[in-house]
């Protein structure tokens, strides 16, 4: 219903990213809830980084404001189980190597230039940061 209510690419692109977003902060607490949206709905998200953009960036946002949260790791972490090998690769895709580099490496640029506000839509992130550096 979104690839048909869209003008364009970059329209997508922020569209998936603001659904990764809501989706990801609503069910931060129950990552199984995200990794089963994903065995539906991964193949065509994972065809670009839209998904994999909202979810990290909504997860940089998180951790800004509540860094100690105990739930943050554990979202990250999760493994869908080896019943399902192709969600498994999906939640490493679109979750967990994208908000581990975000965390570890994004993160700590957007936030010490003041530039978190960057992440409320769809960008590129290691372009964003590149150009800070």
């Amino acid at each position: 219903m979104i690839q048909q209510a869209v003008p364009n690419d970059r329209a997508w692109l922020n569209a998936i990213a603001g659904l990764a977003w809501g989706v990801t902060m609503v069910n931060i607490r129950h990552p199984q809830i995200v990794a089963n949206f994903l065995r539906y709905h991964g193949a065509q998200l994972s065809t670009d980084d839209g998904f994999a953009n909202g979810v990290a960036s909504s997860l940089m946002m998180r951790y800004d404001t509540t860094p100690h949260a105990s739930f943050i790791v554990p979202y990250v972490q999760y493994q869908p189980g080896s019943a399902d090998p192709q969600l498994a690769r999906l939640w490493q895709s679109q979750v967990q190597q994208p908000c581990t580099v975000a965390l570890a490496e994004y993160y700590p640029v957007l936030q010490s230039q003041h530039r978190l506000g960057d992440i409320f839509r769809y960008q590129v992130l290691p372009a964003v940061v590149a150009q800070m550096g």
